[in-house]
C-alpha cells in the first residue's frame, strides 16, 4: 500500500512538495479534528464532578469551552480547505502533462508502431487509466496517509487521558493494516487481468465504431457485436469477483 503510495507520489514530479505540504496542514488538521472529543469529554467530567457534589461548574469554564470548540471547529475547516487547494488539482495538473509527453511521444512514431502494438492497450492506457488516475490519486493519497495522520494525533490524545482506549486503538489499528495488506495483495494479483479485461472493451470497442458501415452494407450486425458482448461480460464477471474477493477484509 505505501510502496504504491510513493510511486504516485514521485509521479507527479515538480508536484511533490504540494503532497508535502499539504501532509503538514493534515497533521494540524487532526489536531483540530481531536481536540472537539478532548473538550467534549473535559465537559463531561465537569458535569459528573458537578452531579457528585465535586466541583460546581463555574460559567466561565462554560463559555471557555464553548469558545474553544468555535475555534476549533474554524481551525479545522481553515486547514481541510488549504489541504485540498494544495493537494487535490496535482492529479489533474500532472496527468495533464502526461497527456502532453505522451502525444509528443505518439505523434512521431511510425505507422507500423500501431500495427505491431495493440490499439486496446495503447488508448485505454492514454483515455482510461490516466482519467482514472487523474480522479483517484490524490483521493487515495488523502486517504491512506491522511487517514493514518489522524489516526496517530488522536492515539496521542488519547495517551494522556485513558490507556485502555489507547490499547485499543492501538490495536485497531494493526488489525486494520493487516487486512488492507491482504486488500493489496489481492488487489496486486488482479491487477494484470483487470488491465487485460479492460483493454479487450478498448480494443473490441473501437473496432465495432470503425467497421459500422462495413458491418450495416453486409449486414453482420450480429457476428460483430459478438465480441464486444464478450469483452463486456469478462469484464463484469471478472470486477464482480473482484469485488466478492475483497469484501471480507473491507
Amino acid at each position: 500500500m505505501f510502496r504504491m503510495i510513493k510511486r504516485l507520489i514521485n509521479w507527479t514530479g515538480n508536484f511533490k512538495k504540494r503532497i508535502y505540504i499539504g501532509f503538514v496542514y493534515a497533521f494540524i488538521n487532526s489536531i483540530f479534528t481531536s481536540m472537539p472529543i478532548i473538550l467534549a469529554a473535559y465537559g463531561l467530567k465537569l458535569i459528573w464532578n458537578d452531579y457528585n457534589g465535586v466541583q460546581q461548574i463555574d460559567y466561565k469554564q462554560i463559555l471557555y469551552i464553548s469558545i474553544l470548540m468555535i475555534i476549533v471547529v474554524g481551525g479545522r475547516f481553515v486547514f481541510s480547505y488549504l489541504r485540498a487547494c494544495s493537494q487535490e488539482s496535482v492529479g489533474c495538473e500532472a496527468t495533464a502533462k502526461q497527456r502532453i509527453r505522451l502525444g509528443n511521444i505518439l505523434k512521431r512514431v511510425s505507422l507500423g508502431f500501431f500495427n505491431s502494438n495493440n490499439m486496446g492497450e495503447i488508448s485505454s492506457a492514454v483515455t482510461t487509466d490516466l482519467s482514472f488516475i487523474e480522479m483517484l490519486s490524490m483521493n487515495m493519497i488523502n486517504t491512506v496517509v491522511n487517514g493514518y495522520i489522524t489516526v496517530f494525533v488522536m492515539i496521542l490524545f488519547l495517551l494522556f487521558y485513558c490507556q485502555l482506549a489507547r490499547v485499543v486503538s492501538l490495536v485497531g489499528v494493526v488489525l486494520s493494516a493487516i487486512f488492507l495488506y491482504i486488500a493489496a495483495k489481492i488487489s496486486d494479483r488482479n491487477a494484470s487481468l483487470h488491465q487485460k479485461a479492460q483493454d479487450d472493451i478498448v480494443e473490441n470497442t473501437i473496432e465495432f465504431l470503425r467497421g459500422m458501415q462495413t458491418i450495416k452494407a453486409f449486414k453482420q450486425e450480429g457476428v460483430s457485436i459478438k465480441g464486444i458482448e464478450t469483452a463486456y461480460k469478462n469484464h463484469k464477471d471478472l470486477n464482480i469477483r473482484i469485488e466478492i474477493e475483497n469484501c471480507p477484509y473491507n
